[in-house]
């Protein structure tokens, strides 16, 4: 049994951010930052086993950035396992410290299409 993740912003969105554990606030508040009526948030508070649904999700979107506190991008690790989708849009922080909202909101604003 998987726990679902919760999304934020509009169903019918065009960008999907990828976000776990303690990414949540940050990427929350860099989402109303950057201020798109076309990006939505999905995050998981489980990353094993991997939610069934989130492959449909990932299919919807035109652009998936997924945002992680590790160097070698490991829930996208799991998304390519999983679903065989292979998430290209990354933002990778691993000097140990926590991402700031300013940041990521900022990194956001160069890779969204």
């Amino acid at each position: 049994e998987a726990l679902p993740p919760e999304i934020l912003g509009p169903r019918d969105f065009k960008i999907l951010l990828i976000g776990w554990g303690s990414t949540y606030p940050i990427i929350r508040e860099a989402v109303e930052i950057v201020g798109r009526d076309d990006l939505a948030f999905l995050h998981f508070s489980q990353v094993y086993p991997l939610y069934d649904g989130a492959k449909p999700l990932l299919d919807q979107a035109e652009q998936v950035i997924i945002i992680e506190n590790n160097a070698t991008s490991q829930l996208g690790k799991l998304f390519k396992l999983h679903t065989g989708v292979e998430i290209e849009s990354k933002i990778l922080k691993y000097n140990g410290l926590p991402f700031s909202v300013e940041e990521v909101a900022e990194k956001l604003g160069k890779k969204v299409k």
